[in-house]
């Protein structure tokens, strides 16, 4: 299925979070707010370009499943920081 964003919107896919650092302790993930990163799928805006890497609020947006996999239509003002 292909989602294409509109009115100005990102269609995201987060990171996956590790649970094991790689010196294989095991990670928990604390209750303090910390914000996400992930992926420009696709973008309905002219700032964001398709694959850059960016963080944001991690409650904003819609939270989509498709394909087992999760994805995030985030506003524009949601969006932190490009990560290079």
């Amino acid at each position: 299925m292909t989602i294409i964003p509109v009115n100005s919107k990102l269609l995201v896919q987060p990171e996956k979070k590790q649970d094991i650092s790689p010196g294989g302790i095991i990670l928990i993930e604390s209750d303090e707010y910390r914000p996400s990163v992930g992926y420009v799928i696709e973008s309905a805006c002219e700032i964001f370009k398709k694959g850059q890497h960016i963080m944001f609020d991690k409650y904003a947006g819609t939270r989509l499943i498709i394909d087992n996999e999760e994805y995030i239509i985030l506003n524009p003002e949601d969006v932190f920081a490009i990560i290079p």
